[in-house]
């Protein structure tokens, strides 16, 4: 350990901080580059920003390009800046709903502590007490962007959020170090014997690098998680029926072949049930077409639940469902027409009492087309025996409701 702090003390400062404002720059470059060219999030702009504030003030801090007090003054006036910039960044990132009561905290505390910096560097030069402020500010701030957004609420994180908190959060406990190692010393020259100091410079070369990639690695992972959702959009969309929230006709189809395939391989049965509302066109004609819509919409919410898990459905066209039983056959398959055309005739959507005509198929040699055909016999035969019933391959299965 002596070792290591020997070589950091016998470093140059003033070379390790051209060193660093090199990469502080480029990283800077890069940041603004995703900004102005790819696309980023609300709080992006303030971390690229607070980015730049960081390197121009670090080189006005060491290099004095503005005169010996001025430069310190305005060089700790950027660096309190950017650590506003990079609390409001990750918090406008996070939307936090809270964003403008701590915007405000943070900056009247950064307004306090660069009075103290100027007293302390045109009033009375005191460049131990100006470590203090200045430690303890970057301290503070460095601390709440590290764990506050894991301890507010309504402060949503993102992949490598936790990295980012942990790299903030050490540099958090180097500052509070030093404000203390600043506190009772006698000489706190920068680019002198300040061990801390040095040591921040030489871990901000790989931290800030490690920090940028965050930045990026947060934007890039919320960029392909707003992808997925937008395909699963677009997806649902694609196979969903608008008014009814079922299958849509080639989603609906694409599901039965595919079942039919799985059973054939496996030697299963597979049934389908075709149904159709009687009489619909006169809800129409009668009541409007918001009325029939009325309807479709409550059948189907009525067919969801009366069928649970044991298939799926799909809207064929107009009034007419389809609703796939993998695995199920013969009387079972009737049992649950019998369970779709109660819940259709127990459902009263607008006060309209409705029915529905149903044609039970299997299919043996498990072909989309044949079972298709069966079924739609089926549910013909149904309307031509008075509707209101249920057809399978036996004939008549089930009289009208009472």
């Amino acid at each position: 350990m002596g070792t290591v702090i020997e070589l950091i003390s016998s470093l140059d400062a003033r070379t390790m901080i051209l060193m660093a404002a090199i990469l502080y720059f480029s990283l800077t470059m890069v940041l603004g580059y995703t900004f102005f060219f790819r696309k980023t999030y609300p709080g992006f702009a303030c971390l690229a920003l607070g980015q730049l504030f960081w390197s121009i003030g670090v080189v006005l801090i060491f290099y004095r390009f503005a005169g010996e007090r001025w430069s310190l003054v305005l060089g700790n006036g950027l660096l309190f800046l950017q650590a506003i910039c990079w609390y409001h960044g990750i918090a406008m990132y996070g939307e936090i709903t809270t964003i403008r009561q701590r915007h405000l905290v943070n900056v009247a505390l950064a307004t306090v502590s660069e009075l103290l910096i100027v007293y302390y560097t045109l009033f009375d030069f005191d460049t131990c007490r100006r470590i203090i402020v200045f430690s303890v500010y970057n301290a503070i701030l460095y601390g709440r962007i590290a764990v506050e957004p894991f301890l507010v609420r309504q402060w949503k994180t993102y992949s490598m959020q936790t990295i980012y908190s942990a790299i903030l959060l050490l540099v958090s406990l180097a500052f509070a170090s030093r404000a203390l190692r600043s506190w009772n010393a006698t000489e706190c020259a920068i680019g002198g014997p300040d061990v801390i100091v040095k040591a921040l410079l030489l871990c901000s070369m790989f931290l800030l690098a490690l920090l940028t990639f965050c930045i990026l690695s947060m934007t890039s992972s919320r960029v392909e998680a707003e992808l997925r959702e937008a395909r699963d959009a677009l997806r649902h969309l694609a196979e969903t029926d608008a008014l009814t929230g079922v299958s849509n006709r080639r989603h609906f189809l694409e599901q039965t072949q595919a079942v039919l395939d799985e059973a054939r391989e496996g030697g299963r049965k597979v049934s389908l049930v075709m149904l159709d509302l009687d009489h619909f066109k006169e809800i129409n004609d009668s009541h409007g077409h918001q009325a029939g819509d009325l309807v479709l919409r409550e059948v189907a919410h009525s067919l969801r639940a009366a069928l649970g898990e044991s298939g799926s459905i799909g809207r064929l066209g107009g009034e007419e469902f389809g609703v796939l039983l993998p695995g199920v056959a013969g009387a079972e398959a009737l049992a649950v027409a019998r369970r779709l055309r109660r819940a259709v005739a127990d459902t009263h959507p607008g006060g309209h009492r409705v029915t529905a005509s149903l044609g039970v198929a299997d299919c043996d040699e498990n072909q989309l087309d044949g079972l298709l055909a069966k079924a739609d016999e089926y549910l013909y035969a149904a309307k031509e025996a008075g509707r209101n019933r249920i057809v399978g391959p036996d004939g008549l299965a089930s009289e009208a409701c009472a």
